[in-house]
């Protein structure tokens, strides 16, 4: 697990893009300026369209956007939305170095729509932030999948999995290293946090929680016979 201090800091963010990094080093701030914000989202073109989708939960496409620029954004949506474009990169890397060293699984991130959506039963497992800013991180793949990920980091055949608990409690450690990885990355950004341990069960449901003060963007990854779903909420952060 990364360093939280020292040079480990340093090589987190000289690791993100330029106008990430900058973008972080702005949300961590108490005082963080909010024209300071939209100029780096402006002159990013990826954040600026990731920042009007979120800005923008029920438009189907860019044509049906209420909110069209950057600075109406962050008005109506508040800082958890600048907050939020900033999670992706650590969570990403915390995902992929997981799967990766653990399961020995190479994930890659795609568009979520370009994956068939989970249907019927599957596992998801969440993960609860807190400190200045607030949310959750909830992780899905299909019980296939899962019984198949948790049978390599046990080290045996699928069909040994005997029970619901050992595939739950499998997948939930695998999870406490992402949350681990990924706690440590926004640390080293300087946005310090607490971590809930991941809770993961069995559902039909495949809804993300969303709240009229909250930000939330879908992410999705890609691996040999293994799509997993991510979907970040963020509430504003307390003043």
């Amino acid at each position: 697990m990364t360093n939280f201090h020292g040079s480990a800091r340093g090589r987190d963010l000289e690791s993100l893009p330029e106008s990430v990094a900058r973008l972080t080093q702005l949300v961590a701030r108490r005082d963080a300026d909010l024209e300071e914000i939209a100029a780096v989202v402006a002159g990013d073109a990826e954040l600026s369209r990731r920042l009007l989708e979120i800005a923008n939960p029920r438009a189907t496409g860019a044509g049906l956007f209420v909110v069209e620029t950057i600075e109406e954004a962050l008005l109506r949506a508040g800082l958890g939305c600048a907050l939020l474009l900033t999670m992706s990169h650590p969570l990403t890397s915390a995902i992929v170095r997981t799967f990766r060293s653990m399961a020995g699984i190479q994930l890659v991130r795609t568009p979520p729509e370009d994956l068939t959506p989970l249907r019927g039963r599957h596992l998801r497992g969440t993960i609860g932030f807190h400190g200045r800013m607030e949310g959750t991180i909830e992780l899905r793949m299909s019980l296939r999948a899962a019984r198949r990920v948790a049978a390599t980091v046990l080290g045996i055949p699928p069909k040994d999995l005997e029970t619901p608990d050992l595939l739950t409690d499998t997948v939930g450690e695998l999870l406490n290293i992402v949350s681990g990885d990924f706690k440590s990355s926004l640390c080293n950004a300087g946005l310090r946090c607490r971590l809930s341990p991941p809770q993961v069960e069995e559902t039909d449901g495949c809804h993300y929680p969303k709240k009229s003060d909250a930000c939330f963007e879908c992410m999705a990854f890609r691996g040999p016979a293994l799509k997993l779903f991510v979907g970040i909420v963020v509430t504003q952060w307390p003043c």
